[in-house]
């Protein structure tokens, strides 16, 4: 009879290695000494093999890509891939993920791995870990969550543990590009991954063979170095990068070399170009510059130039770009390359120009930095003068005069600081008129029409060098009537729908913590008594607006909605037990035109409340009520609270003779049981 065995070998090396020889053995039974005495040979045989390989190591690819979760960007790794390695394949494991950010993953964006066909849903933490010792292809594709397209990275970090089994081949420099006669002087160095490598070990020099620069420096298993400083000009370096790993060195590497090219005037802090031999403006370009600014204030990777003025004790240096075609950034100090006193550090308004006065009592070194955001670089234009004066400082504002009644305001300078001057004179571009103090005031010029553009030019009177002026100043409309909450318009007392407008409102700053940028607001209010439901409508804009509905008074405010739903009806019944006075406020991120209207139901029932009319509306002579129940009484109020009119009444429908009535607005207060309801109508 046969009996099958099965033996499993299990060899553990350096705590890591796991290695499983499976055989299947078909024995009888008078064979199996025989047999179990040829695999003891073989067991011998294997850890001898097995004891002449390297510990075991790892060896890191990252892959990532970048794109719009909106368009489902997709990051896709194949088995071929997997390639850092060489000798004896243990695992292969995700060691770390990025898809998005943590916190935006499932609410902004959603994220789908497909892992040799099977698909599920992860998040990057789901990722880490996981096991591809197996797999053919994964692919993790994003899809957008929110409606709003964000530009995420995909990025995974797969590591490979192997067993070395020779020592790795050699590799390839990358940057520098290899007998380059131009290269960069960032002196930053990269290669190509060598399978099977732990590490690498570089030397520099200036000769071949020479280490001088860095001599056999071990990086352990990086591909990248950065050479401290910068590289000389017109100078030949050569590399030579030894891979290795616990079986020992690469052998027969090749040594690379490159030469560095001249010096980009400007490119550099030590070779700054001098504004003080150029005239205002210039024009030039970052395009070819080196990364080399790293101020405190700007964090970015983008190319830059230098630029430098001696300004002397006493003077004025204004400086500042007039033109250009990207996203600049700019670091302006004095001092030298590398003790820096920061005047300024900004990304935006591009073109904002910076007035610095040098009274430090020595004559400065003030460099310019022409940066720019991120990895922003392009053309612009620069224009810079030093003034042997300082000038006044003063601040520009219009003030309205609106509440006088006219469409109209003026223009005031508020002098704080006349500089080196002992006078200086005020001019008004618009009248041409003009105002001369010798000393620190306030001056007021005007008044000037609504829409004009007014521009107050503050001149030193010693030194016309020394003059400053104020943006154009205006105002485009006077505020509406209902600008503020005390003012706000009684919906009662106007046609609907309400067609309104926020230019020239003010911004009250209403409903803080609801409105997340509340800007120009107008308000509107109506009474709403005891069991009444209201209904405000947003019914037209041509602006992104906001809406905060509240009730109670400017002071006590209780919320009902606070909303930017654009043309969401506020639907609100007062179970308050009081008459409450509710009001709209039309708020947003801009002013322009809009209409709202509303209107008021009897009692609290949704089918009551649809039955109850009122009609025709407008009406000429005869106003027809009709409810579900019987009307008890109908009184008629002008818009002054005025009674004009009033009938008992017993009946579900009824008709009110209004032909005595002036063409005008009325309320209509309509009585049913201990339900109540006041109607707007236009009597035609």
């Amino acid at each position: 009879m046969l009996t099958d065995y099965k033996l499993i070998l299990n060899i553990k090396i350096s705590g890591k290695i796991n290695f499983v020889f499976e055989r299947q053995l078909k024995l009888t039974k008078n064979k199996l000494k025989k047999k179990q005495t040829k695999m003891r040979k073989i067991t011998l045989l294997l850890l001898l093999l097995f004891c002449s390989f390297g510990k075991a190591q790892e060896c890191e690819q990252v892959f990532s890509i970048r794109g719009l979760d909106a368009f489902g960007v997709t990051l896709t790794v194949n088995r071929t891939n997997i390639n850092c390695y060489s000798g004896i394949l243990n695992s292969i494991t995700i060691a770390d993920a990025k898809l998005g950010s943590d916190s935006g993953c499932g609410d902004y964006y959603s994220f789908s791995l497909n892992l040799d066909g099977e698909i599920s849903s992860v998040c990057a933490e789901d990722l880490i870990g996981l096991d591809l010792m197996d797999f053919t292809t994964l692919s993790i594709t994003a899809a957008d969550e929110d409606d709003d397209p964000e530009n995420i990275d995909l990025r995974l970090n797969i590591v490979s543990d192997f067993t070395a089994t020779s020592v790795p081949n050699c590799t390839q420099l990358v940057s520098p590009i290899p007998n380059t006669t131009s290269a960069a002087v960032d002196g930053i160095l990269t290669w190509l991954q060598s399978p099977g490598s732990s590490g690498y070990r570089l030397s520099v020099g200036t000769t071949s063979n020479g280490a001088e620069i860095i001599n056999s420096e071990d990086l352990g298993n990086v591909r990248t170095y950065d050479i401290e400083g910068f590289l000389n000009e017109n100078t030949t370096y050569y590399v030579k990068i030894i891979p290795y790993n616990d079986l020992g060195d690469a052998t027969a590497c090749s040594e690379f070399s490159f030469s560095t090219g001249s010096y980009v005037l400007g490119d550099f802090c030590f070779n700054a170009i001098n504004l003080g031999l150029l005239t205002s403006p210039i024009s030039s370009r970052t395009d070819f510059a080196n990364n080399n600014s790293s101020p405190e204030c700007l964090n970015n990777l983008a190319r830059d130039l230098y630029y430098f003025i001696d300004v002397p004790n006493g003077s004025t240096l204004t400086i500042g770009q007039e033109f250009n075609d990207y996203d600049s950034a700019n670091y302006v100090f004095y001092g030298d390359c590398t003790t820096q006193t920061t005047i300024a550090c900004f990304d935006d308004p591009d073109y904002d120009s910076i007035n610095w006065v040098n009274d430090t009592g020595a004559v400065q070194r003030v460099y310019w930095v022409q940066d720019g955001l991120n990895q922003e670089f392009g053309n612009f234009r620069l224009a810079w003068s030093v003034k042997n004066c300082v000038n006044p400082v003063a601040s520009f504002s219009t003030v309205s005069l609106c509440s006088g009644g006219t469409d109209e305001f003026n223009a005031t300078a508020t002098i704080s600081s006349l500089g080196s001057a002992t006078s200086v004179t005020i001019t008004d571009s618009f009248l041409g008129t003009t105002q001369t103090i010798t000393e620190a005031q306030t001056v007021t010029f005007g008044p000037y029409p609504n829409t004009i553009e007014v521009v107050l030019i503050v001149t030193n009177d010693q030194n016309e060098l020394c003059s400053i002026s104020s943006e154009p100043l205006t105002q485009e409309n006077c505020p509406p009537v209902n600008d503020t909450c005390a003012t706000a318009i009684d919906l009662y007392s106007v046609s609907l729908p309400v067609i309104g407008t926020t230019d020239g409102a003010t911004d009250e700053i209403f409903a803080e913590g609801c409105l997340f940028n509340p800007v120009k607001d107008v308000f509107y209010k109506v009474l709403v008594e005891s069991g009444v439901t209201i209904e405000l409508e947003h019914t037209s804009e041509d602006y992104n607006p906001f809406n905060y509905v509240f009730y109670g008074d400017c002071d006590n405010q209780t919320l009902i909605a606070c909303q930017e739903n654009d043309f969401t009806t506020v639907v609100w019944t007062n179970l308050t037990g009081e008459d409450q006075t509710v009001y709209w406020v039309q708020d947003g991120y801009e002013g322009a035109p809009f209409t709202i209207s509303f209107q008021t139901s009897l009692g609290v029932n949704d089918h009551a409340k649809n039955s109850f009319k009122a009609y025709p509306n407008p009406v000429k002579d005869v106003l027809h009520l009709s409810y579900t129940q019987a009307i008890s009484s109908v009184t008629i109020f002008n818009l002054l609270g005025q009674k004009m009119l009033e009938q008992k009444i017993d009946t579900n429908e009824t008709s009110i003779d209004l032909s005595a009535l002036a063409a005008g607005h009325y309320l209509a207060n309509v009585t049913s049981g201990d339900q109540n309801a006041t109607v707007k109508i236009i009597k035609e």
